[in-house]
């Protein structure tokens, strides 16, 4: 807040530190670790077959403070050891260890996740303009309120004339501000 704009990799929650960081696999996907509580950050070493890399788990002064050098070296030693596999094979293999860990997924595989169309993430857009297309469904599930998606988003300009009436311009104001350029 009113700092610099944090970039991948210059600060605890981009990517600075082992236990908290993206990672590329050998397919070229992505594979996300969050185990900043230390017995994850354990178990995730079990995982990989690295238990020295154990005590370079989180610190609480880590939120005050830089990744020193040998925390960034673990960082590339992992970072090297997750190249060796797949984003596939790392994720069947860390299904069978407790730790928080998930595939990065791109636009097109997450649209495509069967859990998010399971829970109406992701719907289809009821607009002829747009065939095939899909649309985010509404995040917040509640049993007595649900929300929904009731109709697709206008497109853009379609309400400007219904909304400046409404602010009190006149068809003739309207017209005027078309011919000038300015909606």
């Amino acid at each position: 807040v009113g700092g610099p704009e944090p970039h991948r990799g210059d600060n605890l929650f981009a990517g600075e530190h082992a236990f908290y960081s993206v990672y590329e696999t050998a397919d070229g996907r992505w594979l996300s670790v969050g185990c900043m509580e230390p017995w994850l950050w354990e178990q995730f070493c079990d995982a990989i077959e690295r238990p020295d890399l154990k005590p370079c788990r989180m610190q609480t002064d880590d939120f005050e403070r830089r990744a020193s050098g040998e925390q960034r070296a673990v960082r590339d030693a992992v970072a090297a050891i997750i190249r060796t596999r797949t984003c596939d094979e790392w994720t069947r293999h860390l299904a069978g260890f407790d730790v928080c860990v998930g595939e990065v997924n791109g636009l097109a595989e997450a649209v495509d996740d069967p859990q998010l169309r399971h829970r109406d993430m992701v719907l289809p857009v009821d607009d002829p303009r747009i065939e095939g297309g899909v649309q985010p469904g509404i995040p917040i599930k509640l049993s007595d309120t649900p929300g929904a998606v009731v109709r697709p988003a206008p497109a853009p300009g379609a309400d400007t004339d219904a909304i400046l009436e409404r602010l009190g311009h006149s068809a003739e104001a309207i017209t005027a501000l078309r011919e000038a350029g300015a909606v």
